[in-house]
């Protein structure tokens, strides 16, 4: 199944599920891309760019925050992209918190950057 931002999210979710992190304000919407690949008849596939974008501040951008907080806590994987684009700040701060999970071995992590991301020797020696 396919939950986009701000679908209602299960208590649980009834497959492995994925989440698909990285930049949202000022790059492409390569998630519909990497959604594209997955089998969501096979894997639960949480995808945080809303159809309709949201405020950078306000209720808007409150709601999208802890719907991304919540899903993050549920997921058993969850697969990072940094563009060019942008450096990606909050995604940064996702990473660390799921690099913490991982460490306990309570989620998987796939990361991936554009080669000119800026940061792209930082997130290869993490």
């Amino acid at each position: 199944m396919l939950y986009i931002s701000p679908d209602p999210l299960p208590t649980i979710f009834s497959r492995q599920s994925v989440f698909v992190a990285g930049g949202i304000s000022n790059c492409p919407d390569w998630q519909s891309e990497v959604v594209k690949m997955m089998n969501t008849s096979l894997y639960d596939v949480i995808n945080p760019r809303r159809e309709i974008g949201f405020d950078k501040t306000g209720a808007s951008a409150e709601e999208q925050i802890k719907w991304e907080h919540t899903a993050l806590s549920k997921v058993d994987a969850c697969l990072f992209w940094f563009p060019e684009e942008t450096l990606c700040p909050i995604t940064l701060f996702e990473l660390g918190t799921m690099l913490s999970r991982a460490s306990r071995h309570s989620v998987r992590l796939v990361v991936g950057w554009h080669p000119n991301y800026q940061r792209a020797f930082d997130l290869g020696v993490q």
